[in-house]
């Protein structure tokens, strides 16, 4: 699934897509937030220009924590 270049993300449903492995979220500047859970069938996540979500995803972010199952984050190329 891809998400970028300034659309709404709406966490409502997300929940229901169950076999959703691959998420990418592209020049997203004004998103902020993050559903409290994320699937655990994910296996890949992307976050790129997307300044509000980069330092809340970080190793150090208050998001690690709904994140750090992924078994491969990308944050802005690293």
């Amino acid at each position: 699934m891809f998400l970028g270049t300034n659309r709404i993300f709406f966490s409502v449903g997300l929940q229901h897509l169950t076999s959703l492995q691959h998420l990418v979220l592209w020049g997203c500047p004004k998103m902020k937030h993050l559903p409290d859970l994320l699937l655990p069938s994910l296996l890949s996540l992307t976050i790129d220009e997307c300044r509000k979500l980069e330092g809340r995803c970080s190793r150090r972010g208050s998001y690690w924590s709904r994140i750090s199952h992924i078994p491969r984050i990308r944050i802005n190329g690293e």
